[in-house]
C-alpha cells in the first residue's frame, strides 16, 4: 500500500518520480483510491495542477494491470462533475450508473445559520463579534473538554478576507492560507489539533486531511465560490458528533456572514482570484 499526494506523485524536477519506478516493480497495484475528487474541479487549475495529472498515472497502473480497480471518494460532488471525472480518466466504456454510490444527505447533527450584514464594510467587524459572542456561549467546553478546541473562521480571500478578519479578533489565533511558508503550516496544524489556538483564520486551503472530532464552531465570513465549497468547510465541524450515537441534541453550530449590499468596483485584473475563472469555467462547460 502507498499513501501519497499528486504532488509526490509526479515530483517535477527533483529526481526520480513514481512514474519512473511503477513499471519496474514486480507485483503490479490492484487499486487506485483517489479521496476527494472534488479538488479536481475546486483547485485542479488554479492551485493544485497535479491533481489533474492522475488521469496518467491511473492510465499507467492499467496498462500494467487491466484489471485494475479505480475508486474516487469526497463528500461533494455534483452529479454533472461526476460525468466530467469520468470523462477526465477515460472510463465511460467502464463505468455505469450501477457502480455509483451516492448518499446526498445534510448532516443532521449541524446547525447551519445565515447572517446578513447590512453593508460590506461592517461585514468583517460585526462577523468577528458574533462569532466571539457565540464562541463564549457554548456550554460543552467546560463540561467535555479540558483545553477548549479552536474556532474555525473561512474567508474567500487572503488580504481582504484572512488577514482583516485576523486584525479583528483578540489574540491567541493564527492565520492559514495556500501561499503561507512550507515551515509554518505544519507548525499551525499541530497547534489546531492540540488546542493550543483559540481560533483559526483560513482559507479552503486548511482542511483536506484534518480530522479534529472537537470542532464545534466553524464560520464563513463573505460569498463562498461554491455551495459544495462551503460545505466542506462545514463539515469540519463536530465530527466527534454525538448525533450519530442516538443523542437528542445538535452539537455542531455553523455560521455564514454575507453582506447584504453587494460592494461595485472598477474591475482590476490581478484583483479577481484565478480560484473564482475556475469555478466559472466548470460551472458553464
Amino acid at each position: 500500500m502507498l499513501c501519497c499526494s499528486p504532488e509526490f506523485i509526479f515530483n517535477k524536477g527533483k529526481g526520480t518520480n513514481l512514474l519512473d519506478i511503477i513499471p519496474q516493480m514486480k507485483t503490479p497495484f490492484s487499486n487506485i483510491i483517489i479521496d476527494e475528487v472534488h479538488t479536481f474541479f475546486d483547485w485542479g487549475d488554479s492551485i493544485r495542477g497535479d491533481y489533474l495529472l492522475l488521469p496518467v498515472l491511473e492510465n499507467l497502473l492499467r496498462e500494467i494491470n487491466p484489471d485494475l480497480h479505480t475508486i474516487f471518494m469526497t463528500a461533494t460532488l455534483h452529479p454533472r462533475d461526476e460525468k466530467r471525472l469520468i470523462k477526465l480518466f477515460n472510463l465511460d466504456t467502464l463505468f455505469s450508473s450501477s457502480q455509483s454510490i451516492r448518499y446526498d444527505n445534510i448532516r443532521e447533527d449541524l446547525a447551519f445559520s445565515i447572517i446578513e450584514i447590512p453593508n460590506t464594510e461592517e461585514l468583517i467587524p460585526k462577523s468577528c463579534k458574533i462569532i466571539q459572542d457565540q464562541s463564549n456561549r457554548i456550554k460543552w467546553n467546560k463540561a467535555t473538554s479540558t483545553s477548549i478546541p479552536p474556532t474555525l473562521i473561512y474567508s474567500p480571500n487572503i488580504e481582504n478576507g484572512v488577514k482583516e478578519i485576523h486584525k479583528n479578533l483578540p489574540g491567541g489565533g493564527e492565520m492559514y492560507y495556500g501561499s503561507l511558508s512550507k515551515n509554518k503550516k505544519p507548525k499551525i496544524s499541530q497547534k489546531f489539533m492540540q488546542n493550543e489556538l483559540s481560533y483559526l483564520v483560513c482559507t479552503s486551503a486548511f482542511g483536506m486531511g484534518v480530522n479534529k472530532a472537537d470542532v464545534h464552531l466553524t464560520s464563513h465570513i463573505g460569498m463562498p465560490y461554491t455551495l459544495q465549497e462551503i460545505y466542506q468547510m462545514f463539515g469540519r465541524t463536530a465530527r466527534g458528533s454525538r448525533w450519530t450515537q442516538g443523542k437528542p441534541f445538535k452539537n455542531g453550530n455553523c455560521l455564514a456572514f454575507v453582506s447584504k449590499k453587494i460592494q461595485k468596483s472598477k474591475y482590476k485584473r490581478n484583483a479577481i482570484p484565478p480560484k473564482l475563472f475556475e469555478r466559472l469555467y466548470w460551472s458553464i462547460l
